[in-house]
């Protein structure tokens, strides 16, 4: 009888053990986006910045021609115009997370029959 006390009693201290072991808190998966082109003709490039569920971007920047522009936790979705000279290199980029949803970052243009398009996303669902 002793024996088996002692026995349930070492089983009700390690429950909690097993039970600590499993957790339900969602996991957020970290994203770095990055996407870039060099036009041959000169073009108004959109870069645009879009979420799902609960993603979001802290850190946002667009390069054109060597010269950064950095946007700390832009309001989503977030989009400007800019004029890409000629053979010149441009990209976006982004630092964000995600629990469940998804971020994505992207640039289209089009100059007389010339199009030019591109982006980068990160998503993630916990069950």
């Amino acid at each position: 009888m002793k024996r088996n006390l002692i026995l349930l009693a070492i089983m009700v201290l390690c429950i909690p053990a097993f039970v600590g072991c499993d957790s339900d808190d969602p996991v957020a998966k970290t994203c770095e986006l990055s996407a870039g082109d060099r036009p041959t003709v000169e073009i108004d490039i959109t870069f645009t910045a879009t979420s799902t569920g609960d993603g979001e971007i802290t850190q946002l920047t667009y390069i054109v021609a060597g010269e950064e522009t950095v946007v700390s936790n832009p309001n989503l979705p977030w989009e400007i115009d800019v004029l890409i000279p000629a053979e010149t290199d441009f990209s976006i980029s982004a630092n964000g997370s995600t629990t469940n949803g998804s971020i994505t970052v992207a640039y289209s243009g089009t100059a007389i029959s010339y199009e030019i398009s591109g982006s980068d996303s990160c998503s993630h669902e916990n069950d």
